[in-house]
């Protein structure tokens, strides 16, 4: 419970110091992040199928996120 009142602490101060576009690409990369960060402390190498999932999580999100970077959040 306290874990989750500080990461929702955490996330209201980056959403007024960062742009929402930020906010939402390291929140679908977290995963990858994630990942990469367990698989280099673990000392685990990184085969094709790794590199190839963490491709097209990357191009999902660039897809997804496709023109919102500019789009108004409420249609004025």
């Amino acid at each position: 419970m306290v874990i989750v009142d500080g990461l929702d602490r955490l996330t209201n101060l980056a959403a007024r110091r960062l742009s929402l576009f930020r906010i939402q690409l390291v929140t679908l990369l977290q995963p990858l992040l994630v990942i990469a960060i367990g698989m280099s402390l673990l000392d685990l190498p990184a085969g094709a199928p790794h590199l190839l999932a963490g491709a097209l999580l990357v191009v999902a999100v660039a897809v997804g996120l496709w023109g919102t970077r500019d789009a108004p959040v409420a249609p004025t």
